[in-house]
């Protein structure tokens, strides 16, 4: 194979390494809309794209939920918007714990894409809420009093919780935006210069890829706040968790209980035991199947579908589980048989969600349906 092969060769091999699910794509339509099509995954679509005859958007997650690399989208629609700083503070923080990022200039020349590859397909969920975890400990993303406050430059974590045309993140090494504005190539938020066309193309394929076992570590060191928890993984609506005060309780335990917070950063290691034995801890909650199916889909492999995962639910009966029968030897609880425990301490019962912090006096608590 000459230099010129090789060369379109690994150009191809960075498009598609970028494009989780093979047979659907978005192309730019004449009005700068992405349209959703059929797609063969040949390598002449890829090479049309970076010709400039047509303009690829990436689709995803995949069949399976999964995706080969994770990124975000930062715009400069506004006045007063900085992307490029935005993007220097995301790779910084990321870079403080380890996670490889390669950042590009958009169609525009003026936005920026950030993303970070994987050795292997992940789960999709893991993978935005590894890169909402960075978002806010990066501060791009704040929880003030209850609200969600968003960088003026942030839009969007790619890819989207459901396939569609409006989570698309438009492929690099478009050669036509490139032409015109500058865009579409690798930016080296170091230096703030542009890379050359070929200098990215080796830009994508000399970054580091972030395994699994690295993305699961990195969700499970750092916190996340309840309501930025509630975009990575939007398919449950926060309000659905707080009904008239009563779900608060719902919220102190899946935020200071340590055996949920485990199923929460570590779903794929996770017990079917354990997973089992937690629905029945948040089975007398409202809002408790919600909270437990959302978490469920953290790990592709083992979500059942919701069909059976209601059924699951529907035969929990009697009492939730102690924390001493819901360890299953692969991990115990720090806590447990200390004066640790933070709902212990806050006068929590197993099983009775009225003794929790946030639940209304005298109400009745119903299962949830």
């Amino acid at each position: 194979m000459d230099a010129r092969n090789k060369a379109l060769a690994a150009l191809v091999h960075v498009l598609r390494s970028l494009t989780p699910r093979k047979d659907r794509i978005a192309r730019m339509t004449l009005q700068g809309r992405y349209s959703q099509v059929d797609f063969s995954d040949s390598d002449e679509d890829y090479l049309e794209h970076a010709r400039g005859a047509t303009h690829l958007g990436a689709v995803g997650p995949d069949r399976e939920g999964k995706t080969n690399c994770v990124g975000i989208d930062l715009d400069a629609h506004l006045t007063g918007q900085e992307p490029q700083r935005a993007a220097e503070v995301f790779v910084a923080f990321a870079s403080e714990f380890e996670v490889p990022t390669v950042v590009n200039l958009s169609k525009s020349g003026k936005g920026f894409h950030v993303r970070t590859l994987f050795s292997e397909p992940v789960s999709a969920p893991l993978a935005r809420l590894a890169y909402f975890v960075l978002l806010e400990h990066s501060r791009l993303l704040q929880d003030v009093d209850g609200k969600v406050v968003r960088d003026p430059s942030f839009d969007k974590v790619w890819p989207p919780p459901r396939t569609g045309t409006s989570g698309v993140l438009a492929l690099p090494l478009c050669s036509k935006f490139h032409r015109l504005n500058g865009g579409s190539v690798v930016f080296d938020v170091h230096t703030s210069t542009a890379l050359s066309y070929w200098d990215s193309v080796r830009a994508y394929l000399e970054v580091p890829r972030m395994s699994s076992q690295n993305l699961i570590d990195l969700t499970g060191s750092l916190h996340v706040s309840r309501r930025v928890r509630s975009l990575a993984d939007p398919t449950v609506d926060e309000n659905s968790l707080i009904h008239k005060g009563v779900d608060d309780s719902l919220a102190s335990l899946m935020e200071n209980c340590l055996a949920w917070r485990r199923l929460l950063t570590h779903p794929a290691v996770v017990s079917y035991r354990f997973w089992f034995g937690l629905a029945t801890c948040v089975r007398p909650f409202v809002g408790g199947f919600e909270a437990w199916d959302s978490v469920s889909k953290l790990d592709p492999k083992r979500y059942p579908g919701i069909a059976e995962m209601k059924k699951l639910w529907a035969s929990i009966k009697g009492r939730p589980w102690r924390c001493e029968t819901l360890m299953d030897g692969s991990w115990v609880c720090p806590n447990l048989g200390t004066s640790g425990c933070a709902l212990a301490k806050r006068g929590y019962r197993c099983g009775s969600p009225a003794t929790l912090p946030g639940s209304i006096e005298g109400r009745k608590i119903k299962h949830a349906s």
